[in-house]
């Protein structure tokens, strides 16, 4: 229950975060280090000098999607939303099904009980990986090639290659890794439990043995 919690924290603490990637800004024309840009999932900072000191330009990715200068794919965005989604459910009906599992209201071969760990935990993993593969996919592919709109790449700045990930993305890693915990526990203690049972088994005495 304690790993499905964390990761449904570390998810909408990392969801909430603009510290998704980031990305230095260069200016071509003196070729020198400029300001930087980081973004979320739905908002992000550009921070830019001109050459009278660096201004600040808050964006949303949603009307930069809206206005088709966004460097999300909007099927992508869209559907890494829906992945995000779907893992939040999966985990939360998880936690339900782990207090299930700890009282009798459940039988062990429901899905609301012990056995319905499985099915949740793989299920979220599934959902809350997809997302992560959607958006690395589109940062190889966009954030990489720039994060700024064509305007500041008119006047010379770019972020070509200059994007990295930041510590929100490897904090939803984290909640991945913790949808693995239920199951590899679950795992590992009914082994254990299975053996203890079996070395507490007795063996079949057989009485006419006293007779001789």
């Amino acid at each position: 229950m304690c790993a499905f919690i964390f990761s449904i924290f570390f998810t909408i603490i990392s969801g909430c975060s603009e510290y998704w990637a980031r990305a230095e800004v260069i200016d071509t024309r003196k070729f020198r280090h400029a300001g930087a840009v980081h973004s979320g999932i739905f908002a992000g900072n550009r921070e830019i000098d001109f050459g009278q000191g660096a201004v600040n330009t808050r964006f949303t990715v949603f009307n930069e999607l809206q206005d088709g200068t966004s460097f999300f794919s909007r099927t992508v965005w869209i559907f890494f939303l829906f992945f995000e989604s779907m893992s939040l459910i999966w985990s939360m009906i998880g936690v339900v099904t782990c207090v299930f599992s700890m009282t009798s209201l459940a039988l062990d071969i429901s899905v609301a009980g012990p056995n319905g760990i499985y099915l949740w935990s793989l299920l979220s993993s599934v959902s809350h990986g997809g997302a992560l593969a959607l958006f690395y996919s589109q940062f190889q592919s966009s954030f990489k090639t720039t994060m700024l709109l064509e305007e500041q790449h008119d006047i010379g700045f770019t972020t070509f290659n200059q994007a990295s990930l930041s510590y929100a993305f490897y904090m939803s890693l984290c909640a991945l890794f913790a949808l693995y915990i239920p199951p590899l526990t679950l795992v590992v203690f009914t082994e254990k439990l299975t053996i203890h049972s079996r070395s507490k088994t007795p063996t079949n005495f057989d009485p006419t043995l006293m007779l001789y």
